[in-house]
């Protein structure tokens, strides 16, 4: 028989998690930390609405690749045209008085 302490396991380490508080989330991958990211409320409109402008900022923007610039094609424009739709749709029903006037043609 062996004399001394009895062999034990070492310590299970976990390296990879996410560790949540009240205003901030944190990842760590192998004990390092990879990124934190400041929460949201997510349904508070007004923090939507300047996600909805960020993204439609985002897809004007001219992309380039090697130097050339990319064509806007399309799919491009219906998905500015969808994301302009809701920021609109959010933007009026939070704001009705910004909404435009409906003008009509004067009749002869």
């Amino acid at each position: 028989m062996s004399r001394g302490r009895p062999s034990t396991p070492p310590p299970v380490v976990k390296l990879n998690y996410i560790q949540e508080t009240e205003d901030m989330i944190y990842t760590f991958k192998n004990g390092k930390m990879v990124s934190s990211v400041v929460k949201d409320d997510p349904k508070d409109p007004h923090v939507i609405l300047e996600k909805y402008a960020k993204k439609i900022e985002k897809l004007k923007e001219p992309v380039y690749i090697n130097g050339r610039k990319k064509r806007i094609t399309k799919v491009d424009k219906l998905d500015i045209e969808k994301t302009q739709a809701k920021y609109d749709e959010l933007y009026y029903s939070l704001f009705p008085e910004d909404k435009p006037k409906r003008k009509y043609k004067k009749s002869k």
